[in-house]
């Protein structure tokens, strides 16, 4: 096999791997075979420890990681702009306009965190009373 051919096969065990497969289904799919279950899962498992695959699976998963924190930014800055919005041209209750806020900024995940508060004032008196038992004589 060329290599080009080799690293068009890999290129597609990586995309099987990518979309959740196991590695028997990707080594299949991608065009390998085997004579037996045991043999392909030998393979597969060969392929997949091979230094350049995983350097491509790092690659994707690494790219796939950037577009999820870009698409989570534009979302944010979308439930942002849709808060500001409501505070500009919302309706005068303030109960309504942070529910309305809150419920869009939840949606986007920037839920705040939740956090328990406990205040006093003044100063607090504990009585203690001892009561001294004898033993019997």
């Amino acid at each position: 096999m060329t290599s080009k051919a080799v690293e068009l096969k890999h290129g597609k065990f990586i995309d099987g791997v990518m979309k959740g497969k196991t590695l028997v289904q990707a080594y299949r799919e991608a065009g390998y075979q085997a004579k037996t279950d045991t043999a392909a899962w030998s393979s597969a498992s060969e392929i997949f420890r091979n230094p350049q695959v995983q350097a491509e699976i790092q690659r994707r998963r690494d790219v796939n990681l950037a577009k999820d924190m870009i698409s989570l930014d534009v979302l944010r800055a979308d439930a942002m702009i849709q808060a500001q919005r409501i505070i500009r041209e919302g309706t005068n209750d303030d109960k309504v306009q942070a529910g309305m806020i809150k419920d869009i900024l939840d949606r986007a995940g920037l839920k705040p965190v939740e956090k328990a508060q406990l205040e006093h004032s003044g100063a607090q008196e504990i009585n203690v009373q001892y009561k001294i038992i004898r033993p019997k004589e």
